[in-house]
């Protein structure tokens, strides 16, 4: 499905008269995905609905599977708000709202590899939430990389796919009973998912889309002890695959050895005692903070987040001899507001971030209207400049004794430590 077809006829539309389809954000085999609102305590918050085709007498079913899944719970487990069938132009829709995703996983692989220690780090959430829909009888049925999925500063694994175990295969035969710890042939699938993930993830050549040759033989490229893992979980006999508890322990090992050989090297900065948890640097992927954070215990409670430095450049301007001269007076900054960042989020930069956003600005100092530039190598770090800039509040330049409109770019450089902003008058 293209984005032109993904768009119409859905576009301008209110699901159920509540949920306004506004920008499109993906598509997919199963539908377009829109982002839309929902009232939240802080006012409207951004939601993502996906629109799933489908035939009217396989509605029923469809539905019935995304009602389970919102009692669902798990905090690497995209949250479902609603769910429920509409009609647009005749065409029977089933709509699922859920969690607004920042990235996926697929939007970063086309462009580069995963290192080991990112998918080190990215394993163990990922084989907690597919555990726990195992224990609960799920299996999710779509582990890949569009799937894997960053919301602020977690990881979490989607959740409109997810069925019931004995509903998610018929087998054509009887099968024998299976010794303890050999996998249905369900949840086999799963185990699968994580191999080719893995192949997906660590193989530059794959460009995140495996062919079926480069999961029978998985690449050379792929380091150990990921290529061997991938094999045993790409097995082409489900009962011969590993479960994700063996899968859990290999990374464990290798995590165990991995902190053994960092710990002389930071002994320096522990402070505390306490060996800190090892930062990956991707520059500007929200997705690499979503694994950072991720990997910190989901039990505790939630650290407040730190007080940002900002720093604001002085403003471009014109000389003001010659404005003056002109009954001519500048614009200026008269309020500045700061980008909202994590902190997790910015200990995944390397260097700089760089985001442009062109303001224009009405004759009474407010912003109407904010575009980005130039959105830099992150959709989080250029939503976080549009929020911002927003916000902003300008003393309008004058002509002649009038205030008059304006426009102003803002230079946003985030680093790990601050974020700078240039701000210059372009109009």
């Amino acid at each position: 499905m293209n984005a032109v077809s993904a768009i119409e006829p859905w576009q301008g539309k209110v699901v159920e008269g509540k949920y306004p389809l506004l920008e499109l954000i993906g598509t997919g085999p199963r539908g377009p995905v829109f982002r839309t609102q929902l009232s939240g305590p802080n006012g409207l918050e951004s939601a993502a609905i996906k629109l799933i085709p489908v035939e009217a007498k396989h509605a029923q079913a469809e539905l019935s599977g995304l009602i389970l899944s919102r009692a669902l719970s798990h905090p690497n487990l995209i949250k479902i708000f609603d769910a429920g069938q509409c009609e647009i132009r005749r065409q029977p829709t089933i709509y699922v709202v859920t969690d607004f995703a920042e990235e996926n996983l697929a939007q970063v692989l086309p462009s580069r590899a995963l290192t080991a220690r990112e998918v080190e780090q990215m394993l163990p959430p990922l084989i907690d939430v597919l555990s726990y829909l195992h224990r609960n009888g799920f299996v999710h049925g779509r582990v890949q990389p569009s799937n894997v999925m960053a919301v602020a500063d977690t990881l979490k694994l989607s959740s409109d796919s997810i069925r019931k175990i004995e509903d998610a295969a018929t087998p054509s035969r009887p099968e024998p009973p299976r010794p303890s710890g050999i996998n249905d042939p369900a949840v086999a699938s799963d185990v699968r998912g994580i191999g080719a993930l893995l192949v997906a993830a660590l193989s530059p050549e794959t460009r995140g889309q495996p062919s079926e040759q480069q999961l029978t033989l998985v690449p050379a490229s792929v380091p150990e002890p990921f290529r061997r893992i991938a094999r045993e979980c790409l097995g082409p006999n489900p009962s011969d695959r590993c479960t994700l508890e063996q899968i859990r322990n290999w990374v464990s090992t290798k995590q165990g050895a991995s902190e053994s050989r960092a710990s002389e090297s930071e002994a320096a900065t522990i402070g505390s005692g306490r060996l800190k948890r090892i930062r990956i640097p991707i520059a500007g992927l929200v997705i690499v903070a979503a694994i950072v954070i991720a990997l910190s215990s989901r039990s505790r409670a939630p650290q407040p987040a730190p007080i940002e430095s900002v720093q604001i450049a002085p403003a471009a301007t014109t000389s003001s001899g010659s404005a003056a001269q002109k009954g001519t007076v500048a614009g200026a900054v008269a309020e500045h507001v700061q980008p909202n960042v994590s902190q997790g989020a910015r200990n995944t930069i390397h260097g700089k971030i760089r985001v442009a956003v062109r303001v224009a600005v009405d004759s009474a100092g407010n912003v109407t209207d904010a575009k980005l530039t130039s959105a830099g190598p992150s959709k989080y770090f250029a939503n976080k400049a549009l929020e911002s800039a927003r916000k902003w509040k300008f003393t309008a330049p004058q002509v002649n004794g009038q205030p008059t409109s304006s426009a102003w770019l803002l230079k946003y450089q985030f680093g790990r430590g601050e974020t700078e902003i240039l701000p210059s008058k372009i109009q």
